[in-house]
């Protein structure tokens, strides 16, 4: 586990700030609708986003759609409570057995556990949100896929736009 990452994303997490150029910047790549999805987004995962974005912009220059999706691509998680504390026992259950975090999810949203299910299914939850904002099919399939297994990937038309995001996203 890369746990000075983690450390890092921890500390970001307990006061998160997004710089007034970074949401003139939100506003300037996505539309009305995706915007307004960006910014139910917890602040932490805008930040988290934002710096994905970042990371795109410099590795896919002029991919308006793959810059869109940076933005938008853990908009799923702001379907469910995904509290700190969840976020630290997600990290620990999938350094530990990831098929505990599965038995540990549940769909049924008054659950405690929901979180867990919302953590595990967010990339198809943000994929549906934003097809239903409107974005652009590629943005929608980048979101579907970008937590999805590299074997699952292979196939896929987008797929270096897709290595593209995942790379930053694993660098953020």
């Amino acid at each position: 586990m890369k746990w000075r990452y983690r450390l890092r994303q921890f500390i970001m997490r307990l006061r998160p700030y997004v710089d007034p150029a970074d949401r003139q910047a939100v506003c300037e790549v996505l539309p009305s609708p995706a915007r307004a999805l960006f910014e139910q987004m917890p602040m932490g995962d805008q930040v988290h986003a934002l710096c994905v974005w970042r990371r795109v912009r410099q590795d896919a220059p002029g991919d308006i759609d793959l810059e869109q999706a940076a933005l938008l691509h853990d908009v799923g998680k702001s379907k469910g409570r995904i509290s700190l504390a969840h976020r630290v026992a997600i990290v620990l259950l999938n350094a530990l057995n990831p098929s505990w975090l599965k038995r540990l999810a549940s769909d049924d949203v008054r659950s405690w556990r929901y979180s867990f299910y919302v953590h595990l299914k967010h990339a198809e939850l943000g994929a549906v949100a934003c097809e239903q904002a409107g974005c652009p099919q590629q943005v929608v399939m980048l979101v579907r896929h970008h937590d999805a297994p590299e074997q699952a990937i292979g196939l896929l038309p987008y797929v270096n736009r897709l290595r593209v995001l995942r790379a930053a996203d694993d660098r953020c």
